[in-house]
């Protein structure tokens, strides 16, 4: 390989480091803790999750929300024995 070229797994990795680094600049510390969690505990419920970070539990549905929607944790089962799976 020549030097000064960029192989196809440096412009991959390249790639992907951007992506993770947009995806962690739009995320709060608050939500990191919501996600640490969750990984510890999948089954905890919003209103554990409220009591253990001292925050409000319109707080944690919106982060919550937020936090599916940029695809970084999903609810899988129902709202009663449901978990949350991080990504």
């Amino acid at each position: 390989m020549r030097e000064g070229f960029e192989t196809e797994n440096d412009i991959i990795n390249d790639v992907i480091n951007e992506v993770i680094n947009e995806v962690i600049n739009e995320v709060t510390n608050r939500q990191i803790l919501i996600i640490n969690a969750m990984r510890d505990k999948p089954r905890v419920t919003k209103k554990q999750l409220a009591e253990r970070l001292d925050i409000s539990s319109s707080t944690i549905d919106r982060d919550i929300a937020l936090l599916v929607e940029k695809g970084l944790i999903n609810r899988e089962g129902s709202k009663k024995t449901g978990h949350w799976v991080v990504k």
